[in-house]
């Protein structure tokens, strides 16, 4: 709950936060193209995991989430554990793997949906959505 509460800062527009329903749609393993190595600090072509969630607020579908981790430093993470997590994928990393979370640097853009996350999001590809 601390980890949600501390990165998870959105609120409805009178000011209400809520914690977000967490879904997990996909868990896969993969390899590190140039821009994921850049921000992971790993070789390009390097093993990660690859996790794809949805989160809802107020039974909304409001955030597509697709993260990467280097797969070497999170091994034997799987689909059941990030399934049967009680908080967040942060207080996971921490208990599991001693990993913790203390700073989280975001950058904002506007893009037009792409297919994975308009389906995801119930909203028609191309649609404009905030990257971060």
């Amino acid at each position: 709950d601390y980890m949600l509460d501390a990165f998870f800062q959105l609120v409805d527009r009178e000011g209400r936060k809520e914690l977000p329903a967490v879904t997990l749609l996909s868990f896969g393993r993969g390899r590190a193209d140039a821009g994921t190595a850049a921000r992971l600090r790993i070789a390009h072509g390097s093993p990660v995991l690859r996790v794809s969630h949805l989160l809802s607020l107020d039974g909304r579908p409001t955030v597509h989430d697709e993260i990467r981790l280097p797969a070497q430093r999170f091994a034997g993470l799987n689909a059941d554990d990030l399934s049967a997590r009680e908080g967040s994928l942060y207080a996971l990393l921490q208990e599991r793997f001693e990993v913790t979370v203390v700073r989280v640097v975001e950058h904002l853009e506007s893009v037009a949906a792409p297919a994975a996350a308009a389906r995801a999001l119930g909203i028609p590809a191309g649609h404009p959505v905030l990257r971060i």
